[in-house]
């Protein structure tokens, strides 16, 4: 399954994605505490050495003859990074923001805001940008301490898209569906280790005698 959605993501020859995928994979059998075996891992390593071997090669070939289409991208989405912030609130969404017919927040003279933080601070301002940077910043300290679930490695192996695509679309629902599972895994453990505290306090626990 996991090879089948890695190669669903580099069919896509999007950057932003494929580099999620790659992300998602290496900290899932790198850090996940449980649930991958030895052999899960090591044929992993052996399956991630050979598609580095024959893969990236043509990938990167494929990236040079398109790079006229993606230069221009890029450069676009580096220039959000450097014209937005300076406009943004603390708090409130930045005067003269317009609304697409798609309903999506528009600033200036941009075709689109392609950015989450971004697009969350033109609505919302500094503080939620705050808000949720921090919350992904617990997220990848627990991940990286190897306390994380899969669910918060697969928010985590987002970063890299969501610094360049916005919360729009099926994208935005999927994010916030895995958030959710985040919370619910993370509340899930708080739950056995309460339980099993009660077990171990209770079989500890002498019994008076009459």
């Amino acid at each position: 399954m996991t090879a089948i959605v890695v190669i669903g993501t580099v069919t896509t020859l999007s950057r932003g994605p494929m580099l999620s995928a790659i992300v998602a994979v290496v900290l899932a059998v790198v850090l996940l505490a449980r649930g991958v075996s030895t052999a899960v891992r090591f044929w992993t390593v052996v399956a991630g050495t050979l598609i580095a071997l024959f893969a990236v090669p043509p990938l990167l070939q494929k990236f040079g003859e398109i790079s006229n289409e993606l230069d221009p991208s890029t450069a676009y989405r580096e220039n959000l990074w450097t014209d937005i912030p300076g406009d943004l609130n603390w708090i409130n969404q930045v005067r003269n923001v317009g609304v697409d017919p798609a309903g999506r927040s528009l600033r200036r003279n941009l075709g689109s805001v392609d950015s989450t933080p971004l697009l969350i601070g033109l609505d919302f301002g500094w503080i939620i940008v705050g808000l949720f940077t921090a919350c992904i910043a617990i997220a990848s300290w627990r991940v990286m301490s190897r306390k994380g679930s899969v669910a918060e490695i697969a928010v985590v192996a987002q970063i890299p898209t969501l610094a360049t695509v916005a919360l729009i679309t099926q994208y935005g629902a999927a994010v916030w569906f895995f958030a959710g599972l985040a919370v619910a895994y993370r509340r899930q453990a708080q739950y056995d280790d309460d339980e099993s505290e009660v077990g171990i306090s209770i079989v500890a626990t002498p019994i008076g005698r009459g």
